[in-house]
């Protein structure tokens, strides 16, 4: 059966398998009941395949030698995104059909020395759907209602969050329609995961139809190719190329939704001199780490407000001391912040809910503890609480929240959090 498979990916996570196949040799249910036959439960989620373009590269023997032409076809059988080979030894050439999402022809070159790209034109095939001309090779385009978004920094959390997946081309959230239009490689994503991820940022999302092929306008692929792809991470970090590190404390007001903390890390993340951003909603704070010598908190402090004009209501907190020992330093930092001392520790306390024994306390503590960022933690059975001591630079508490919850439990923050000096 594998030789009807051209490219299979399986994740744990999602509990799913996305095939590319022969439909000639195979169907979804004998592929079905393939995996039926070792054990496992599975179900068809869609019973309509998606089609999938595949491009014919013509190749022309460069060697003067007559070419191991068994040898050629195994390679090139075996390569992940081929899905057939007409090797010609009269005319020295030979026909593969790939799938260009997963592989091209330069790589297949590089397979096999002995051949060239001939000068013969690439024939594009859709399954036996019409020719979408317009449609980049293996992408489909894929419509959703999403709600929940408030603002324009609603809208620029999600395109940042789902821009960057492996396998999402291009996407566009409109905040008047309530709708995201992405474009992704099936074979590499599924819709569900999208409307997943876009979940996990705190919005609702619907698929309005199945996905599929399009043939798109030219204002929709103008709109998308002018998209950009912006950096949506919870905590932005960078490597230094510099020795001098402080680390200040902002207490910001205004912050209304994870839309505005995403804001707040990309925009500060992009400056010059900042290492690392961590910005909080539960503390509405931020904590930023950056080159004392080259810049001070206050312009800072006036980046975060010019984000969002009237917005934001930025005012110092503490600054930690610097770790640098540069003579350049210390004239910047002339601010009326209070200095405290390192390291940097913040204490937050968990509701947990669905703890019987105090097996359940040893698992908890032993699974948070591993966690990146966490000092300690402290498990109350009778309490049913967690409080931990972590370094906000490396974790949250709705990291830790979530982790707890991964592991089974009820877990709410309860907000209360301070420092741990």
């Amino acid at each position: 059966m594998t030789s009807a498979i051209s490219f299979q990916k399986v994740s744990l996570e999602e509990k799913n398998a996305t095939i590319i196949y022969d439909p000639k040799l195979q169907t979804p249910k004998t592929l079905q009941e393939a995996i039926d036959d070792m054990g496992f439960d599975a179900v068809l989620h869609n019973p309509k395949p998606l089609p999938v373009l595949t491009e014919t590269v013509f190749l022309t023997v460069t060697a003067s030698l007559v070419p191991p032409w068994d040898h050629i076809q195994s390679t090139l059988l075996k390569t992940k995104g081929v899905t057939d080979i007409k090797i010609s030894p009269q005319q020295r050439t030979a026909l593969v059909t790939i799938i260009p999402s997963i592989v091209n022809a330069s790589q297949i070159v590089e397979l096999v020395p002995d051949l060239s790209l001939g000068t013969g034109t690439l024939e594009k095939k859709l399954g036996t759907c019409e020719d979408y001309s317009m449609a980049q090779p293996g992408e489909v385009m894929l419509k959703m209602k999403v709600e929940g978004m408030t603002c324009h920094s609603c809208t620029s959390t999600i395109e940042g969050k789902i821009g960057k997946l492996q396998g999402v081309q291009r996407i566009k959230v409109s905040l008047d329609n309530q709708e995201a239009t992405v474009v992704y490689q099936p074979h590499l994503i599924t819709a569900e995961e999208i409307k997943k991820q876009i979940e996990v940022v705190g919005f609702t999302a619907f698929i309005k139809k199945q996905p599929k092929y399009l043939k798109l306008g030219a204002i929709d692929i103008e709109r998308l190719k002018n998209t950009p792809v912006k950096s949506s991470e919870g905590s932005q970090q960078r490597s230094p190329s510099y020795t001098s590190n402080s680390t200040v404390i902002f207490t910001i007001d205004g912050m209304h939704c994870k839309s505005c903390v995403s804001n707040i890390e990309s925009a500060l993340s992009t400056l010059q001199h900042v290492s690392s951003v961590v910005v909080s909603l539960e503390n509405k704070s931020a904590i930023v780490k950056y080159n004392a010598s080259l810049v001070t908190p206050e312009t800072l402090r006036k980046a975060i407000e010019a984000i969002s004009q009237g917005q934001y209501r930025v005012s110092s907190a503490s600054e930690i001391e610097s770790t640098s020992n540069s003579p350049s330093s210390s004239s910047l930092q002339k601010s009326p912040l209070n200095v405290v001392s390192q390291p940097l520790t913040q204490e937050t306390v968990i509701n947990i809910d669905g703890m019987t024994c105090n097996s359940c306390v040893q698992s908890i503590e032993g699974v948070i503890s591993k966690k990146a960022g966490v000092k300690s933690i402290q498990v109350s059975l009778a309490n049913g609480k967690g409080t931990v001591e972590y370094d906000p630079l490396l974790t949250s508490p709705e990291t830790l929240r979530e982790a707890i919850e991964n592991m089974g439990f009820d877990a709410s923050l309860s907000g209360n959090y301070h420092f741990v000096l």
